[in-house]
């Protein structure tokens, strides 16, 4: 994670993205994370919505065939 200024709703994309993106583009972020077998069955995925200005709109737990 490269932290950026807290407010300022700005995402830098790395990589073979960087290439790809361009301002004002629409992206997807995702986040992988290892946990144990015991604890993805109770695991709620958090899908945060946000505007065009990269603020959040809305955040909401994913639950049992969402995930």
């Amino acid at each position: 994670v490269i932290e950026g200024e807290p407010g300022k709703g700005e995402i830098c994309l790395n990589g073979a993205a960087a290439r790809l993106g361009h301002p004002g583009a629409k992206v997807i972020i995702i986040s992988y994370a290892l946990i144990e077998n015991e604890a993805a069955r109770s695991h709620q995925p958090l899908v945060v919505h946000v505007d065009d200005r990269n603020r959040i709109l809305q955040g909401s737990l994913l639950q049992g065939s969402q995930r």
